[in-house]
C-alpha cells in the first residue's frame, strides 16, 4: 500500500494540474483549485485512490471530475476509489460531478467507488439515491 497523500490546506495550494514525483512510485496526479484539491494515488496496477479535500460545489466540482478523467487517462485503472473523508459540503454541482465521474469511469471499463464520506455528505447521497449507485462505503 502506498503512503497516504499529503494533507492539503484550503487556500494554500496552487491552481491547476500537475504531477508530483514520488521516489520509487508512479507519479501522483494533483488537481488543485484554491478551494479544493484532489490527489490521485496509484495503489497498485489495478486501483487508484483519489483523496479530495474541500467543498464540492459549483466553483470546484469540475476539478474533481477532471481529477477522475486524469486518473483514467494516466493510469487506466480497473477501479477508482474516491475518498471524500475531507469533503464537508456537496451541492447539486457536486452531485452532477459524481454522476459524470461514474459515467466516464464506466465508459472506460473502470468501476468508481465512493469511500469514507462524512455523515452530512452521506445523507445527501442517500436522499438522492446515489449512495447505492456509487457504492458508497462509510
Amino acid at each position: 500500500m502506498t503512503d497516504p497523500p499529503p494533507r492539503l490546506r484550503t487556500g494554500l495550494r496552487p491552481e491547476g494540474d500537475r504531477q508530483v514525483e514520488v521516489p520509487g512510485r508512479r507519479p501522483w496526479q494533483v488537481t488543485a483549485h484554491p478551494r479544493i484539491a484532489a490527489i490521485a494515488v496509484p495503489e497498485d496496477h489495478e486501483r487508484v485512490r483519489i483523496a479530495v479535500t474541500g467543498d464540492m460545489d459549483l466553483a470546484t466540482a469540475a476539478h474533481v471530475h477532471r481529477a477522475v478523467l486524469n486518473a483514467l487517462r494516466h493510469y487506466r485503472p480497473a477501479r477508482i476509489e474516491l475518498d471524500l473523508a475531507e469533503v464537508e459540503f456537496l451541492d447539486a454541482a457536486g452531485i452532477r460531478a459524481l454522476l459524470d465521474c461514474h459515467t466516464d469511469a464506466g465508459h472506460a471499463g473502470c468501476r468508481l467507488v465512493v469511500r469514507r464520506v462524512l455523515p452530512t455528505v452521506h445523507r445527501v447521497l442517500q436522499i438522492t439515491g446515489l449512495a447505492r449507485l456509487l457504492g458508497v462505503q462509510p
